[in-house]
């Protein structure tokens, strides 16, 4: 109770991969469900279909990398790849 006491905006549901769905922000399975707990995000309900999902990125102080978010691995594999220091630099995929 302490913790939803806290929370302005929970996503329920597991992660189902017959049923993925990255098109929303914040879920990965179209089974997941919003719930406003407060006002704080109440003002996105109505516009969560055209919000897309972000991939974030941070590069630290001492050169590791931080990647959060949902996206799809296909994207996730050409940020890696294309890290490769002294490659030739590579094209975005055609669905990123």
């Amino acid at each position: 109770m302490a913790l939803l006491a806290v929370t302005d905006l929970l996503v329920d549901g597991p992660f189902v991969a017959a049923m993925k769905d990255l098109s929303r922000p914040w879920v990965g399975s179209s089974n997941q469900r919003y719930h406003f707990l407060t006002t704080r995000y109440r003002h996105l309900k109505t516009a969560l279909d055209s919000i897309p999902n972000r991939m974030e990125m941070w590069l630290l102080p001492d050169g590791r990398l931080e990647i959060s978010g949902m996206y799809d691995t296909g994207e996730l594999r050409w940020v890696l790849d294309s890290l490769d220091v002294g490659g030739a630099p590579r094209s975005a995929p055609a669905d990123a």
